[in-house]
């Protein structure tokens, strides 16, 4: 994972986006910047926030990605998960909200009424063959949901997080990718995906983009069980 932007995060949000992995940092100088954050925070003064409970909001929660983030996340922190369907097992969370990403109402309306502190958005159409099919689809959940959620977040003052892919890249370089390189997808999936990352940071201050490459994990399909059931 890379995190490509990081500005002003109180003590909720940077131990709740802790949480994805280890490389989450601060920018130079930022253990005086925190620590001067967090005093502010202790004192009742929340200026970064609307909920001093520290919710933590993960769309996409019954995918591979976000079941295994409501599960992590969950030990320490106050989480809500939100799908565009009910789980078919034992979340994990605080609460479970389900609702469409791509109904602008209906989203700007759940985050307003949850008012979390970060909203990791996992919430995407990751079938890379299925978007060269639907392209319109793929447009709909990748460009404009994420467009639906960075205007909530927008309202509310949260931070977001938004899971993004190496599929941005055309992948013809062969050191590897960094922050400052020219995105070039070829794929439906990697420009839709990309015009989300505009979303966010066009509409917002403070964001993370997250390209991750390919995901696995003990729940649903990934690439891992593909090889194995095919060795």
């Amino acid at each position: 994972m890379r995190i490509l932007r990081y500005r002003n995060l109180n003590k909720f949000q940077y131990r709740g986006l802790r949480g994805l992995g280890e490389r989450i940092c601060l920018p130079p100088g930022g253990d005086r910047e925190a620590k001067h954050v967090f005093a502010d925070r202790q004192r009742g003064d929340n200026p970064y926030g609307s909920n001093p409970e520290g919710v933590i909001l993960i769309t996409g929660a019954c995918g591979m990605l976000g079941r295994d983030l409501v599960e992590a996340l969950s030990k320490e922190n106050e989480v809500v998960g939100l799908d565009v369907k009910k789980p078919g097992f034992r979340l994990q969370a605080a609460g479970f909200i389900k609702a469409d990403i791509t109904n602008k109402e209906e989203i700007i309306k759940v985050i307003r009424d949850e008012k979390p502190e970060i909203v990791i958005h996992a919430a995407a159409y990751t079938d890379v063959d299925g978007c060269e099919q639907n392209e319109n689809l793929a447009y709909r959940v990748n460009g404009t949901g994420t467009q639906n959620v960075v205007l909530a977040c927008k309202e509310c003052k949260a931070i977001i997080a938004y899971i993004s892919t190496d599929f941005v890249f055309d992948g013809e370089k062969k050191e590897p990718y960094l922050e400052s390189d020219k995105p070039n997808p070829l794929s439906v999936y990697g420009k839709s995906k990309l015009e989300g990352e505009r979303h966010v940071s066009s509409l917002l201050d403070r964001y993370f983009i997250i390209r991750t490459s390919w995901l696995f994990g003990k729940h649903g399909k990934n690439f891992v069980n593909t090889i194995l059931k095919l060795a």
